[in-house]
C-alpha cells in the first residue's frame, strides 16, 4: 500500500483532509494511483512538498516524530498577566513551532471539510422543505392526522435547516477572522452572540404572540 506524505502529514481519507496519523491516511494500491490523485488535489494542498511513499517507510518512530506534544501550555489568562513569561514559553523544552503550525493547518482543513458537508446538507434539506411545502399546498383532502403529519415534517426540516445555517455562520466567523480577532476575544464574543439572536417578524407579527411559539 502507498500513501501521500510531506514527511510530517498525510492526505487523509476524509475529502483530502490533512492528518498526522497514518492510520487515518488515504491508501492506494499502486504508486500510479497515488500520483494521479496527487495531481488532482485541490489547489490549497498543492503547495506542500508531497511525495508518494510506501507505508512501510512510515515507521513507528517516524510517526512519533510527526506529532510532538507540548506539556504545560500556558492559558490565555496566564499569558496576558505576565508578559515576561511569554518570552520563555517558546523556549521551553518540547516546544515545537512545527507541531503548532501543523495543528493549525489540520484545524482549518477540518473546517473546510465541515463547511462542504454543511453546504451539501443545506442543499438537501432545502429540496426536502420544497417538497413538503408543495405537498402541503396540494393536500386539499388531508384529514387532521395527515395534516398534522405534514406540519411536523415541515417543522422538523425547518429546524434542521436553521441548525445548518447557524453552523455555516459559525464557520464563516472562524474563516473570516484574523489572529488579532482571536486574541482580543472578538471571535468568542461573536460565537457566543449566536445564541442571543431572535427572529424579527416581517409581515405577520401576530403569529408570534401565540403561547405555543418558543423562540
Amino acid at each position: 500500500m502507498w500513501v501521500i506524505s510531506d514527511g510530517r502529514r498525510y492526505v487523509g481519507k476524509d475529502n483530502q483532509c490533512l492528518t498526522c496519523d497514518i492510520n487515518k491516511s488515504m491508501k492506494f494500491s499502486t504508486p500510479d494511483k497515488a500520483s494521479n490523485f496527487m495531481c488532482n488535489m485541490k489547489r490549497t494542498y498543492q503547495t506542500y512538498n508531497w511525495q508518494v511513499i510506501p507505508m512501510r517507510e512510515a515507521t513507528k518512530e517516524d510517526r512519533k516524530q510527526n506529532i510532538k506534544i507540548v506539556k504545560d501550555e500556558p492559558t490565555v489568562e496566564a499569558v496576558k498577566k505576565n508578559d515576561n513569561k511569554i518570552a520563555t514559553v517558546f523556549e521551553q523544552e518540547g516546544f515545537s513551532w512545527d507541531s503548532h503550525i501543523t495543528n493549525m493547518e489540520l484545524f482549518f482543513a477540518q473546517i473546510d471539510t465541515y463547511k462542504r458537508n454543511l453546504e451539501n446538507a443545506e442543499r438537501k434539506v432545502e429540496r426536502e422543505c420544497c417538497d413538503i411545502r408543495h405537498a402541503t399546498e396540494f393536500a386539499v383532502k388531508a384529514n387532521v392526522v395527515e395534516g398534522n403529519k405534514l406540519f411536523r415534517q415541515q417543522r422538523d426540516k425547518l429546524q434542521e435547516r436553521r441548525h445548518i445555517k447557524d453552523e455555516l455562520t459559525r464557520v464563516s466567523i472562524i474563516q473570516e477572522s484574523t489572529l488579532d480577532d482571536i486574541h482580543s476575544g472578538k471571535v468568542s464574543r461573536r460565537l457566543a452572540g449566536m445564541d442571543d439572536r431572535t427572529y424579527a417578524p416581517r409581515e405577520m407579527p401576530e403569529l408570534f404572540q401565540a403561547r405555543y411559539i418558543v423562540m
